[in-house]
């Protein structure tokens, strides 16, 4: 069946809610979640919702609003199925209908819109406020080791289809950028140059299979809650093959020079990391910066935190256009009306 609900130009934010709303009431009807509390959490690819019973039991609802097929979020579920009971993973997995589907159809009451559906248990657990503990860094550095250690021993079963993150993946994301560069002049250049680098040094990359497999893929750190101090993984919706210190990089984006020498020292237990590694790292950590403006180009509101974090960008992007290795140093901010 086409799905109509489509994140795209030809509908406003307000319609696609509007029938996201009609398909979560749709959709507490086919789970039976009779009298149940729903509460709207965000809208991306998908919008989600927090289901809460009479008993107390707590739920995420998706409805998927993007273009991804039924047999990619399946895949998505088998993941998440193979990572519950792994030491030091506490994950989302799906819940079954009474048919046993954990992905599902359904169409509005008024019978206009369609979508597939995902019920998720809930994962407990706070966002991080400001600044990570000492003590959260060095247990998140040990999730990301125990989540590439599942990548690295997960089986695809027949069917699985999941996206590959890497150079033609990059290549979109920056073709989505230059349609909005307009807020980056006369910096474009810079990010011109430095996408150019990354696709160079991506090329270079070998793939084995202790550098390369299933990942996260977003494993920022608005993707990570917290009980007390045990980091707990949320929204694998973008989880597919690509490089583990592409995953790496993302956690490092919202910590310290310091905090990212710790983080990494869990990670990898008395191994030091080779130079290489740090290069590989570095080319990485710019590439997941910039497909995070890519990701929020669209939105205005996204944009204004953008371009105030311009002049500490620009740093790192000069730096890694200079070879300067930056990962483990504080950079002052680039005044852009000199550069």
């Amino acid at each position: 069946m086409e799905h109509d609900i489509k994140v795209d130009a030809e509908e406003t934010r307000a319609a696609l809610l509007d029938k996201a709303q009609k398909l979560a009431g749709s959709a507490c009807k086919h789970y039976e979640l009779h009298g149940a509390d729903v509460a709207f959490i965000g809208f991306s690819e998908c919008a989600t919702y927090r289901i809460r019973t009479a008993g107390e039991d707590k739920h995420l609802l998706r409805i998927h609003l993007d273009r991804r097929s039924k047999a990619e979020i399946q895949s998505e579920l088998f993941f998440l199925e193979a990572l519950q009971g792994v030491e030091g993973i506490h994950a989302p997995s799906g819940v079954p209908d009474r048919n046993g589907e954990t992905v599902i159809e359904l169409r509005t009451d008024d019978g206009n819109s369609s979508s597939y559906i995902t019920l998720m248990k809930w994962v407990d657990g706070q966002p991080a406020e400001g600044r990570l503990t000492d003590r959260q860094v060095h247990n998140t550095g040990k999730l990301l080791r125990s989540l590439h250690q599942a990548g690295k021993q997960f089986v695809p079963p027949s069917g699985f289809i999941r996206p590959h993150w890497g150079r033609q993946s990059f290549d979109m994301a920056m073709t989505r950028l230059s349609r909005y560069y307009s807020s980056l002049e006369p910096d474009w250049r810079l990010y011109g140059q430095a996408a150019a680098k990354i696709q160079i040094e991506l090329a270079g990359m070998k793939k084995d299979r202790h550098s390369y497999g299933l990942i996260h893929a977003d494993l920022h750190i608005g993707n990570i809650v917290f009980d007390e101090d045990d980091p707990r993984p949320i929204d694998f919706g973008r989880c597919g093959s690509g490089y583990f210190l592409y995953d790496t990089a993302a956690i490092l984006l919202a910590l310290g020079p310091e905090q990212r020498r710790d983080l990494l020292r869990a990670y990898h237990g008395t191994r030091q990391m080779r130079e290489d590694e740090v290069k590989q790292l570095e080319c990485f950590f710019i590439m997941t910066m910039m497909e995070n403006y890519s990701h929020h180009a669209s939105n205005p509101l996204e944009w204004e935190g953008a371009r105030a974090e311009q002049p500490y960008a620009l740093a790192y992007i000069q730096a890694f256009l200079m070879g300067e290795s930056f990962l483990f140093r504080k950079l002052d901010p680039v005044n852009r009306q000199n550069h």
